[in-house]
C-alpha cells in the first residue's frame, strides 16, 4: 500500500487538493455529510471493498451522526447536560 502511495502520491494530492476546495460549498448537513462519505473513501482507498462497500468507513460516519446528535441535544438542553448515551 505504502509503494502504491508513493507512485500515485500526485494523484492523492490532488484528490485531497480537490476535496479541500469544494469544503468551502458545503452549507448543509447533507451536504456535509456527503462530502465526508466522498472524502473517507479518497483517503482510505484501501476500506473500500469491490464491490463498492466500505463497512469502515460506514462505521465512521455512523460514529460521526451519533456524535452530532449528541451535540444537537446538548445544545437544545444547555451547555452543562449531559447526552443520554455516553460514549462506550
Amino acid at each position: 500500500m505504502a509503494t502504491w502511495l508513493w507512485k500515485n502520491r500526485s494523484a492523492v494530492h490532488l484528490s485531497f487538493h480537490k476535496a479541500m476546495t469544494k469544503a468551502h460549498g458545503i452549507h448543509t448537513y447533507t451536504e456535509l455529510r456527503q462530502q465526508i462519505h466522498n472524502d473517507l473513501r479518497i483517503q482510505h482507498p484501501e476500506w473500500v471493498q469491490p464491490n463498492g462497500e466500505s463497512p469502515i468507513c460506514d462505521s465512521y460516519e455512523s460514529r460521526l451522526v451519533e456524535l452530532l446528535a449528541d451535540l444537537e441535544e446538548i445544545r437544545a438542553r444547555g451547555r452543562d447536560a449531559v447526552p443520554v448515551h455516553e460514549s462506550k
